[in-house]
């Protein structure tokens, strides 16, 4: 049986996530997964929602309990604990805080991915979500560099958010250095070696490759994205009024459906409200097809994190240099 440990995978999203927790993580011994199957993600999701975690007591006993009922490995997966893209993160401190106060001896597995490609990535994804913006909207780009945050707003980033240095120095604070982990996205294909020996010392036993799987997420082409902002206007969405068509209505029950006929059908009744299925694989990207920030926009944003990225590299060594990360 395995050693009693608990861990938190906590993001960063467009990092390989679903691979892991559909293809690798099952495959532990002695693990009990939690934010898949049970209520943790929406448990977490409110909280992120609130202005403190003090109304959310009830949830952290339990949590508590159902860690010292369990044996072996409690392994907590869900990047949405590391704050959401739309909000700027600004809701990570307030998550933390509420991890901590749920298992403190806990080990964190934060992937993290280069800035320029996590953020390409982000911008797909909230395309396909269903917003509208342009490329230089969502970054905040404007005259050759970068905005703030604007909130209120429409969907956007503030670049300077995704500083890895303060989200692993804030783990590290609340969890102690020798529980953060801090593993590239980018080992997986150049050093897959290195990227499942980090996830093994992370999860305290040998974490395997799984044959046939991990391949890249299927992605809107440059066309694809500019086709999306003007098709997403014609759907009503939780964020926007307006729109004739209603987007993905079986989503809540496909959510909430075990795998089987039954959501099999859902997922093929819900594919005509949603855009993003159909334009993937009209219009795929693929290869320099995929790429939609021009290379100017590409080089100011590794600009603006090469100095924190060379730091946090100079004290994990991780060789973020070698994989472009300043």
């Amino acid at each position: 049986m395995s050693e009693k440990r608990v861990v938190f995978h906590t993001g960063f999203m467009k990092t390989g996530t679903t691979y892991l927790q559909r293809s690798v993580f099952p495959g532990l011994a002695d693990t009990t997964i939690h934010g898949l199957f049970d209520d943790f993600m929406q448990d977490a999701d409110e909280v992120r929602r609130a202005s403190s975690i003090a109304p959310h007591e009830a949830k952290i006993r339990r949590w508590r309990d159902v860690i010292a009922r369990d044996e072996g490995l409690d392994l907590f997966t869900w990047e949405g604990m590391v704050g959401s893209y739309l909000k700027n993160h600004c809701d990570f401190s307030q998550l933390t805080d509420y991890l901590r106060a749920i298992a403190p001896d806990a080990h964190v597995l934060l992937i993290i991915r280069r800035q320029d490609a996590l953020l390409e990535s982000l911008y797909k994804q909230c395309i396909q979500q269903g917003h509208s913006v342009s490329p230089a909207s969502f970054l905040n780009w404007k005259d050759g560099g970068f905005g703030p945050f604007r909130f209120p707003g429409s969907a956007n980033i503030a670049i300077s958010t995704l500083d890895f240095e303060r989200f692993v120095s804030a783990y590290e604070a609340a969890f102690g250095p020798g529980n953060v982990h801090v593993v590239p996205y980018e080992w997986l294909r150049a050093e897959p070696d290195r990227f499942y020996a980090a996830l093994s010392r992370c999860v305290g036993q040998p974490v395997q490759p799984v044959a046939g799987t991990g391949g890249q997420n299927v992605s809107l082409s440059r066309s694809g994205a500019r086709v999306a902002r003007v098709v997403n206007r014609l759907y009503r969405m939780p964020h926007r009024e307006g729109g004739l068509i209603p987007y993905r209505p079986f989503a809540g029950a496909i959510s909430r459906r075990e795998p089987g006929p039954g959501k099999t059908a859902l997922l093929l009744a819900d594919l005509p409200f949603n855009p993003r299925g159909l334009l993937q694989r009209i219009m795929p990207g693929k290869g320099a097809s995929a790429r939609i920030f021009d290379d100017d926009v590409t080089k100011a944003i590794m600009q603006v994190h090469a100095a924190a990225n060379r730091r946090l590299d100079d004290r994990l060594g991780l060789g973020l240099g070698s994989l472009g990360y300043y």
